[in-house]
């Protein structure tokens, strides 16, 4: 069984697909409420006046830094005055290191993916943080891997004789 490195696999391994919307003129407030029930931590901007396009990004940390922190009243914010623009985004194709290097470029945690054959189209996000958690998980179990080998050729019948054992011995 071949095994691609974590960072040489693509980036549709680790999308996620749920992800929210607004329009840039949408308020902070309005926007928060979308977001909320949803669980999600960020905010893809649109606009209307742009045909619906998406112009920008939001992340909970923005929200946090440009409108709770400074006291502002996130009813009178709008989304289009704390976005991220232009959106840093990589098709589903890109590996994920291609990914780890552009985030720490742009000193960034969430990408938007766009679908490989329109660039246009955002069809997931991904986050630093699960990428990490990705690479941390596959680097342990390549780690274990052959010692799972060895423990399933040797021990196994070892094991066997001490399920029989219990059996009887009940």
């Amino acid at each position: 069984m071949l095994m691609v490195e974590p960072l040489d696999r693509p980036l549709s391994s680790y999308l996620h697909t749920q992800f929210v919307t607004a329009d840039e003129n949408s308020s902070v407030a309005e926007a928060v409420k979308i977001l909320q029930p949803k669980n999600v931590e960020i905010i893809l901007v649109t606009s209307s006046s742009n045909g619906g396009k998406y112009v920008g990004i939001v992340t909970d940390s923005d929200i946090l830094e440009k409108v709770v922190m400074k006291g502002e009243d996130s009813d009178l914010v709008f989304l289009k005055l704390i976005m991220n623009s232009p959106i840093i985004s990589l098709p589903s194709s890109s590996t994920v290191k291609e990914v780890i290097e552009l985030m720490r470029t742009y000193k960034i945690k969430h990408l938007p993916v766009t679908d490989i054959t329109n660039k246009e189209q955002i069809i997931g996000t991904v986050t630093q943080e699960y990428l990490a958690e990705a690479i941390r998980i596959a680097v342990v179990e390549k780690t274990f891997r052959g010692y799972r080998k060895i423990i399933r050729e040797h021990y196994k019948p070892i094991f066997a004789n001490v399920a029989i054992i219990l059996q009887f011995s009940g």
